[in-house]
């Protein structure tokens, strides 16, 4: 998903971006626009999206947490089996996206022990 920021001076193009660890697909357009509040402008003119800094970096971080998350939990049913993890991560329960990978995190560490980096 190609950004341009809008409260800098350049016009450089910035990419935020996340992939299924199962299938390899892209699925940040479907996870930012099934967000409450899309903040996110397309500019057909420059062919991005317009954001601020601040929205920008939000969904960065976020991003790359929940990719993070989901690696591991494809490492985890590789290592355990996926019916095991499945069962598991279906019982998690709903909390806003920015805590959610560190959410499912601390209930995998509970399950399958820490992860050591």
């Amino acid at each position: 998903m190609n950004i341009i920021i809008t409260d800098i001076e350049s016009n450089e193009i910035h990419t935020l971006s996340i992939t299924c660890p199962y299938s390899g697909m892209e699925w940040i357009e479907t996870l930012v626009h099934s967000a409450t509040d899309d903040p996110f402008t397309y500019s057909e003119e420059l062919k991005a999206y317009l954001c601020d800094k601040e929205t920008f970096e939000w969904w960065e971080k976020v991003t790359n947490e929940l990719e993070a998350v989901h690696y591991r939990i494809h490492e985890l049913k590789e290592k355990f089996g996926h019916e095991e993890v499945h069962d598991i991560i279906a019982d998690f329960g709903s909390v806003d996206l920015e805590s959610e990978a560190a959410y499912w995190n601390l209930e995998l560490d509970t399950v399958f022990g820490e992860v050591t980096q």
